[in-house]
């Protein structure tokens, strides 16, 4: 409303001064609403709209000659913002690109270097409890809100052993060694009994549970 309101008439010198304030003003939230084009374009328009409208109604040459000026300045800044906005749209995609290729790289060198842990313990002929305690903690370690335990099938097709959890207590592990795989009986008896992946998103509700 400034534009309008605060418009001094018959004052060239000030008029200019308020045109320069508010191109001012228009063209530093043009850049800073650029990301947002609907909200840099509002903006714009909002600040240097009024101070046109008056421009044109002031009747004189002068004033209509700086109404078109502001007029044609408000149509380049609009422009300009949306040339500004896909520019920032680019770059927000490549910034994105390249964080997820940088974290795809990240993951395969982990990997990489989990896979050379595994096979050296091979060769080194570890146990298989150490090998899998090896592998649920670098799997622990690269997702840190997880954590991992792997069961085994028993030699009898029909019991569940734990084969590593190292992060869980061990009462809880005691209480899963030697329990009888089945359908619905938690998400690993199933998974074991379905002979598929069976994921449950919520242990607490779920009726496997």
């Amino acid at each position: 409303s400034i534009g309008y309101l605060m418009f001094p008439v018959s004052d060239l010198q000030h008029q200019m001064f308020l045109i320069f304030v508010l191109a001012g003003i228009s063209a530093g939230g043009m850049i800073s609403f650029s990301a947002d084009i609907v909200s840099a374009v509002v903006y714009s328009i909002t600040v240097l709209a009024p101070l046109i409208f008056y421009l044109f109604i002031e009747n004189s040459s002068l004033s209509f000659m700086m109404g078109s000026a502001g007029l044609l300045y408000l149509s380049f800044i609009i422009i300009s913002s949306r040339q500004i906005n896909l520019n920032i749209l680019e770059n927000t995609i490549l910034r994105i690109e390249a964080v997820e290729k940088e974290e795809l790289e990240r993951n395969h060198a982990n990997n990489l270097e989990l896979n050379n842990r595994i096979l050296t313990q091979i060769n080194e002929r570890a146990t298989l409890k150490d090998i899998l305690k090896e592998l649920t903690l670098h799997v622990e370690a690269l997702n840190p809100s997880m954590i991992c335990s792997i069961l085994l099938l028993d030699n009898d097709g029909k019991t569940l052993r734990t084969g590593a959890a190292p992060s869980l207590p061990s009462f809880y592990n005691e209480a899963i060694d030697g329990v009888e795989i089945g359908d619905n009986v938690g998400s690993c008896g199933t998974a074991a009994y379905r002979r598929e992946r069976v994921i449950v998103e919520d242990i607490e509700v779920h009726p496997y549970w």
